[in-house]
């Protein structure tokens, strides 16, 4: 099981053969598709999945280099307000940066601020603000460059969707530079798009709920 190998193995190992372009950038992001949370409260037992990690996890993720987790997901909310809020405190008490479901998050590096923001489709196809108001906070903040993640489209489809094109198109109309899309669970297409780059979706990085061995391939991006 997951927890006797870091038992055995340590944090380290969750991340080890592929860990190498989070230790020698300035910055790394992925979405984190949990809650951290050490008990049961506030479980929503009317989803088919939900997910839980240990809030020591983030451990494994500092141990990665990773710096950045986007949290404007559907399984961020799986343990109602607790969950959300102990995955919070514990990301806080390790150091590691969050942004998504207006939460922000702004970098300063060799004199650059890069701003981080998300937010899921459901909420964009029900009101547009939260986007709008996290660019227009992070802009106002001068940031250089802005990085929006987006949870949306179909899971297990190759290809991207009318309605992911219209929430990058308006994300970066008002101010997103990278558009990063998480959700799908496998690789989509990548597309300068607007004045911008949109990454439709990476695949799976690091998880345990894959369907079958294709879907485990992936990309990671670097941006200078």
């Amino acid at each position: 099981t997951f927890d006797t190998m870091i038992a055995k193995k340590g944090y380290d190992w969750c991340f080890e053969i592929i860990k190498a372009p989070f230790m020698n950038d300035d910055i790394s992001l992925i979405n984190l598709e949990c809650v951290l949370q050490d008990h049961g409260e506030g479980h929503a037992s009317g989803k088919q999945y939900t997910f839980r990690g240990d809030p020591a996890y983030t451990e494994i993720l500092k141990a990665a280099g990773i710096e950045q987790v986007n949290i404007a997901n559907n399984h961020y909310i799986d343990f109602s307000r607790s969950g959300r809020e102990s995955t919070r405190a514990a990301l806080t008490e390790a150091g590691i940066g969050f942004s998504g479901y207006t939460y922000r998050s702004i970098v300063e590096i060799n004199d650059y601020k890069i701003g981080f923001a998300g937010c899921r489709e459901t909420v964009f196809l029900d009101r547009r603000e939260p986007v709008y108001n996290d660019l227009k906070y992070l802009k106002k903040q001068g940031c250089d460059v802005i990085i929006y993640s987006c949870h949306w489209g179909k899971e297990y489809s190759p290809t991207h969707n009318q309605a992911q094109i219209r929430m990058a198109d308006y994300a970066l109309k008002y101010g997103a530079d990278i558009v990063v899309g998480t959700h799908p669970h496998c690789v989509q297409g990548i597309e300068a798009r607007r004045g911008g780059v949109v990454l439709y979706s990476l695949g799976n990085l690091v998880f345990g709920g894959t369907h079958d061995l294709s879907t485990h391939d992936a990309f990671i991006a670097q941006v200078v």
